[in-house]
């Protein structure tokens, strides 16, 4: 931005005569803003991932749960069925966790 040859950053406020400056300073402030937004999306990713994480664990934990009641109600469980993507969350369970 020009304002009586004076040049002044748009991000960060600075002002310069000099027209290189101004464009060094620009540059620069761009490429912080840049790292800052990836930063806060790597960071707001990984509290996804944590947050996802801990919801499996807990459907895992209750899948747990209701199958050692099962056994304890009715002396055993089986499941023979193959695994495949169609199949239903308790199969997919059993394959990973038995």
């Amino acid at each position: 931005m020009i304002d009586n040859n004076e040049y002044v950053c748009d991000v960060c406020g600075k002002r310069y005569s000099n027209l290189d400056e101004y464009a060094a300073c620009v540059a620069r402030c761009a490429a912080k803003e840049k790292d800052k937004r990836y930063k806060e999306e790597r960071e707001r990713k990984e509290r996804e991932k944590s947050t996802r994480l801990a919801e499996l664990r807990e459907v895992e934990q209750h899948y747990v749960d209701l199958r050692e009641r099962y056994i304890k109600d009715y002396g055993a469980y089986s499941n023979n069925r193959t695994f495949n993507l169609s199949n239903s969350l308790t199969d997919i369970l059993d394959a990973f966790l038995y």
